[in-house]
């Protein structure tokens, strides 16, 4: 292995980057085939699911890597080049939401990933750590952070993502800070 690799690093980034570049073409034939936004939301969905359950070391690996990286310089260059390709992949998927439902991006993709990111590297915790539900739950939402990303014609439809403190009279270990969606709709005159 010496021969190949300078060090455990480079054999564990050669490793991650081999497997995320087959994970990004995972969802490919679903974004090819599907005909409708929520034909094409339950295939994502349920592609989301599978992987967690039949990869969730590699995914592991790839968290630590990535959360590693921002105290190891010489990580960085090949986590921001495989955190790309993750990013372009879920580009290829809303690209393709937003052709089936008639709707515009009004969101930058960077968030979009960063929100669905988020949901998956929690539901991955989650199952690893044998909490009951966590299968289902991803699937009801992984549909959620889709539809804010697009502006749905003739109807406008406006996404604001903020958070806010909640009251006293809402004590709780999670009550302090929590992020709510709120939906604003204008329609047409």
């Amino acid at each position: 292995m010496h021969y190949y690799f300078s060090d455990k690093a480079e054999l564990i980034i050669a490793s991650v980057r081999r497997y995320k570049a087959t994970c990004v073409t995972r969802y490919d034939d679903v974004v090819a085939t599907s005909t409708t936004p929520a034909e094409l939301v339950t295939g994502f969905a349920d592609k989301l699911c599978e992987t967690i359950v039949d990869d969730a070391s590699m995914h592991r690996l790839w968290y630590d890597l990535r959360t590693q990286s921002m105290f190891d310089e010489s990580l960085r260059h090949d986590v921001l080049e495989i955190d790309a390709t993750l990013e372009n992949m879920i580009e290829r998927v809303l690209t393709r939401f937003a052709e089936l439902g008639s709707a515009a991006l009004s969101m930058p993709i960077g968030t979009a990933y960063a929100m669905l990111d988020g949901i998956f590297e929690r539901a991955l915790l989650r199952h690893i750590a044998g909490v009951h539900g966590v299968l289902e739950e991803l699937r009801a939402t992984t549909g959620e952070p889709l539809p804010p990303p697009f502006h749905t014609y003739p109807r406008l439809t406006q996404f604001t993502l903020c958070a806010r403190g909640l009251g006293s009279q809402e004590r709780g270990h999670t009550a302090s800070r929590r992020l709510f969606i709120h939906r604003c709709v204008t329609r047409p005159a």
